[in-house]
């Protein structure tokens, strides 16, 4: 189904395209453009409060953390009176940088592909040096934030691709117990720009339902169904499974403009909202309510 909006939205900010990682599936990568400085995002933040439209703002990238006034940007979010989060590879994220700024966002999703480092470097979620994240240190962030925060929600986000389709997350999750509110499987979308494409990556629909399947039964849930995009589950953790995502976002890239991914393998500019009118562009953004409302009708 698709219509042309309505309701209060969430809105997606990639703020940068530059990331520490190298993630071979990626899809953030945008036309070339200037890099917005902070004056440049805060007026964008109030073009999209001005519509009266939005209840939230999502940073993200690229590595958002890259970002050197992302707390100011949080800041002034909160100051407008609508929500404000973030996601994030967390290989940033300092035990300093939680005591100051974690409190500042509702929800603080970090992408977490594999606990297994061979195929976490497989899959480019690595540094330059082929540094990665570790699974304790990943649990020990979370319980970080929930100690210091405990209102701050965690989302972990998973992008299910040839490389990791194999892997049983949940089950490092379930044992150690992490208290993690929501957890988002995206079955890989495929893109191609001309310069990017992520083709060898592409899962089935049958090997990501698969994945879906055995990672809620550590949880417990038997019973999914291909229909079934929302799961609840006994220790809280709220699980999506979107094997769609096209149509389905409002995202503003790192060039400022408002996207519409629906209409080929990449992204069409819809407006530039340093100078146009957010309200307007997103009456003409097309958005599939359908897929937008299965994600966020809880949120």
């Amino acid at each position: 189904m698709m219509n042309k909006q309505k309701d209060m939205i969430k809105v997606n900010m990639h703020l940068v395209e530059a990331c520490n990682y190298s993630c071979k599936y990626c899809f953030a990568k945008f036309d070339d453009h200037k890099v917005l400085n902070k004056d440049d995002w805060m007026n964008i933040i109030d073009n999209c409060v001005n519509s009266g439209r939005v209840y939230e703002i999502n940073f993200a990238g690229g590595e958002p953390m890259l970002v050197p006034y992302l707390h100011e940007l949080a800041e002034y979010v909160n100051s407008k009176g609508i929500r404000c989060s973030l996601i994030t590879n967390g290989s940033l994220m300092t035990d300093e940088w939680i005591r100051k700024y974690a409190g500042l966002f509702r929800t603080i999703g970090m992408s977490v592909d594999s606990f297994d480092a061979e195929t976490a470097r497989m899959v480019g979620r690595c540094d330059r040096f082929g540094n990665v994240q570790s699974a304790e240190r990943t649990a020990e962030i979370i319980r970080n934030v929930k100690a210091l925060y405990p209102a701050v929600k965690i989302k972990l986000n998973t992008v299910v691709n040839a490389l990791n389709v194999s892997e049983n997350l949940a089950e490092f999750i379930v044992a150690e117990k992490l208290p993690v509110d929501r957890w988002k499987f995206l079955k890989m979308c495929y893109f191609n720009d001309g310069c990017h494409n992520n083709a060898s990556l592409a899962v089935t629909d049958n090997q990501y339902r698969e994945f879906v399947c055995s990672n809620l039964r550590e949880f417990g849930v038997y019973d999914v169904s291909d229909n079934q995009v929302l799961y609840n589950t006994a220790s809280g953790t709220e699980v999506v499974a979107e094997s769609k995502i096209k149509g389905g976002y409002y995202m503003i890239d790192a060039g400022g403009r408002l996207v519409d991914d629906t209409t080929n393998d990449s992204y069409r500019s819809v407006i530039d909202c340093r100078t146009q009118s957010f309200e307007d562009g997103i009456r003409k953004l097309t958005l599939y309510t359908d897929v937008y409302d299965s994600r966020y009708k809880t949120a």
